[in-house]
């Protein structure tokens, strides 16, 4: 009797080699789209990026620093969402699913021939057809950038009019720093990995752990309506501040905004935060984009070729602006009794 497993290589009744395909394959989608381990980087050519930073130092001794960042670099455009926004989610889900079920099947069927038994061969030849839910996958993306004005031009803006009010008001001999330093940062490579800002924690990694340090990043900045802090970032796979996002979400709050506590779902991808949280550092982002699936349907602006200006709430803007302040103010004022 013919062995069966799964796919082509399972036709032609080769378990082993099918089992160990879909292994390889299904640790390498893990590593490289879910956790953001840099497995594959020997295989491409390196590319320098560039950070930028400054930083405002307080009045007396600093006692803790503040770090209000975002990233530079643009996405390609993602070829499904811009032309095919309700079939996105469930395009991706099945291609994920499908990947999973080969690897369940190539498992059952080498553990079964050990007992002389063979799955039909009909099952190879399902999963052979279900391939075409893999071809998406081959059309990711474009060679075309996104204007990246919410994700995440307005972001570093903002980052630089926070800057911009805090040494002006020390250029004017009333620094409202008293104890915490002001670290304003733009980060390259965020959309290849969260690269830059990886490459930041490491290279500042033993200034951060001394000094007390909490980030506040952001990241798609559209609608005020969908303004939340992470508390979880990178697929759910690395813990941001709780503590830090319910005190950011209580400050807009009392600014008379709505806000909410978030977090960045698997398939979902990953700020920079994630990269301060890896470090064990206090950190959270800020976004004011709807990360729920249903919302996909309605087609969004985000790495498309749409993700213009005008798609950018001014309201979002300046909401941001003031939590940002508030939260600065309230962290200095905390300090001046320690």
């Amino acid at each position: 009797m013919r062995r069966m497993s799964n796919a082509s290589l399972n036709y032609f009744g080769l378990n082993a080699a099918s089992l160990v395909c879909y292994t390889v394959a299904f640790l390498v989608f893990y590593a490289q789209f879910i956790c953001y381990w840099h497995l594959l980087d020997p295989l491409f050519p390196k590319k320098k990026g560039y950070n930028i930073s400054g930083r405002i130092e307080p009045e007396g001794e600093v006692k803790q620093q503040i770090i209000i960042c975002a990233h530079h670099d643009a996405a390609y455009v993602f070829q499904i969402l811009a032309r095919f926004p309700k079939l996105y989610f469930p395009l991706m889900a099945s291609g994920v699913l499908l990947l999973l079920i080969g690897f369940l099947v190539s498992l059952a069927a080498s553990i079964l021939c050990l007992f002389d038994i063979h799955l039909p061969s009909w099952v190879a030849l399902v999963l052979i057809s279900c391939g075409v839910f893999e071809l998406p996958f081959l059309f990711f993306t474009t060679n075309q950038v996104v204007p990246g004005a919410g994700d995440n031009m307005i972001a570093v803006a903002i980052a630089g009019e926070t800057g911009k009010l805090f040494s002006e008001a020390k250029r004017t001999g009333v620094n409202p720093l008293k104890h915490t330093r002001l670290i304003l940062a733009s980060f390259d490579a965020e959309e290849a990995g969260i690269r830059g800002a990886q490459a930041f924690v490491k290279q500042h990694r033993e200034e951060l752990q001394k000094t007390r340090t909490c980030v506040l990043n952001m990241d798609t900045i559209y609608r005020l309506r969908d303004l939340n802090f992470f508390d979880a970032d990178l697929n759910s796979t690395v813990w941001l501040s709780k503590e830090m996002a319910q005190e950011c979400v209580d400050i807009a709050r009392a600014l008379g905004y709505s806000a909410k506590v978030s977090h960045m779902s698997p398939g979902d991808g990953s700020t920079d935060a994630a990269a301060f949280g890896q470090a064990n550092i206090e950190a959270t982002n800020l976004s004011a984009m709807s990360f729920n699936v249903k919302d996909y349907s309605q087609g969004f602006v985000y790495h498309t070729a749409n993700d213009i200006s005008r798609h950018v709430e001014p309201e979002a803007v300046e909401a941001a602006l003031k939590v940002i302040r508030e939260y600065i103010l309230i962290k200095d004022k905390s300090t001046r009794g320690i």
